[in-house]
């Protein structure tokens, strides 16, 4: 078994034992391993608030990221479904800038992805930053599959019961 069979049977494994937030890590970890990237989010939509917010923002010193749907590199993602890759974030006019000095950080490049339920419908977001090597097409790839993860995760996760 390949690597990444290994890291994404992994990722399959522990979606089912532990908390989301705690995947999340997890999940960031490997793909910082595996494909090189400095910092990772994952967003969960709120469809109530049209909103993006972050979960797990990885190897970040400050609290919730939240954006509008629609907006910024995460929101149209939430908005469209559709994967967006830039190389320099500070061209591309989607890229809302505002938080890289809030963050203390410089934004280079950006490959976002949906998180897709079972149903069709984006219920979060995968944000990876400043990468150390382009992307080959197996790359996005394992991305792909890591959503899928996610997605499943995150299913499970809203199906339980709450607490009273």
């Amino acid at each position: 078994m390949s690597e990444r069979r290994n890291a994404l049977e992994t990722a399959r494994q522990l979606s089912a034992a532990l908390t989301f937030a705690d995947l999340s890590r997890v999940v960031l970890k490997i793909v910082r391993d595996e494909i090189g990237f400095d910092r990772g989010t994952i967003f969960i939509v709120d469809p109530k608030a049209q909103e993006v917010r972050s979960i797990v923002a990885d190897r970040m010193l400050v609290g919730e990221i939240a954006v509008p749907v629609g907006s910024g590199i995460a929101g149209i993602v939430a908005q469209s479904g559709k994967s967006i890759d830039t190389e320099d974030a500070y061209a591309d006019d989607r890229f809302d800038a505002k938080f890289d000095p809030i963050l203390r950080y410089e934004t280079r490049d950006i490959y976002c992805i949906p998180i897709i339920n079972s149903g069709g419908g984006v219920i979060g977001v995968l944000q990876l930053l400043n990468r150390s090597r382009p992307l080959s097409p197996e790359d996005k790839a394992f991305l792909a599959d890591i959503s899928t993860h996610l997605a499943t995760a995150l299913q499970r996760i809203s199906a339980q019961p709450k607490a009273v």
